[in-house]
């Protein structure tokens, strides 16, 4: 059943775009691009590295991201060994992966391997939000029922 846009005015304008798992090594380009993601209406989940992502994935049931965003190059884990290990599992192989990399060339034959989209990292950065909103826009949306309604009480004395 349709979300009532009458009935629940304010309820779509608290629902987040897309939840969206943001991977980077570099705080200043990390802060930068999840602020911005976030001023777009999605809701960001940030790790500073492939290996603080995988461990956060593990704890993970049901509420999982609808994209992962992740820089190639980090310390650690890199962004291939991070999308191979998302890839493994059967909770992960339909959840859109964007690697970022200044690297595109060395990276290009992910996108057929493991089904992920490369963007360059040197691109301006409204560019690669463009490029990253429009995946998310694609996202299917999760089936949601509306909010509870409210119950009023009143106390007559």
């Amino acid at each position: 059943m349709p979300l009532d846009k009458g009935r629940f005015p304010g309820y779509i304008l608290l629902r987040a775009m897309a939840v969206i798992l943001f991977i980077e090594d570099e705080i200043t380009y990390r802060t930068c691009m999840s602020g911005e993601l976030e001023k777009a209406g999605h809701s960001v989940i940030m790790a500073d590295n492939g290996n603080d992502a995988a461990k956060m994935i593990e704890t993970w049931k049901s509420s999982l991201p609808d994209l992962i965003v992740t820089d190639h190059k980090m310390p650690g884990m890199s962004g291939y060994e991070l999308v191979k290990i998302l890839r493994g599992r059967p909770a992960f192989k339909n959840i859109p992966i964007v690697v970022l990399t200044a690297a595109v060339g060395q990276v290009k034959s992910l996108e057929q391997e493991q089904k992920v989209t490369v963007i360059d990292k040197l691109m301006r950065i409204p560019d690669i939000l463009a490029a990253i909103n429009k995946i998310a826009e694609s996202i299917p949306k999760k089936a949601e029922a509306p909010p509870p309604p409210l119950e009023i009480k009143r106390n007559f004395y």
